[in-house]
């Protein structure tokens, strides 16, 4: 699976995401901007304090690594692990 695929999975698995924060991170998505897609899917769940599973946070943090990306765009997300 592609990096477009795997983020547009955990988006489609977030319901609590505001329809404006999917359609941004979507459209970034078409463009293949996956960094910019993943900070804006980060910043919002902070953002919202939206709750995420043990299983989401690893896909974030594995698509992360996998663009070598800073892990603190990630590693607060480890307080809304539930």
């Amino acid at each position: 699976m592609n990096l477009n695929s795997q983020i547009k999975n955990i988006v489609e698995g977030m319901s609590e995401l505001s329809k404006n924060d999917i359609q941004a991170i979507n459209e970034l998505l078409v463009h293949d901007e996956w960094g910019v897609a993943l900070e804006h899917l980060c910043a919002s769940l902070i953002e919202d304090n939206i709750n995420i599973s043990n299983e989401q946070f690893i896909e974030i943090r594995n698509i992360g690594e996998k663009m070598k990306m800073e892990s603190s765009l990630w590693e607060e997300l480890n307080y809304f692990i539930r």
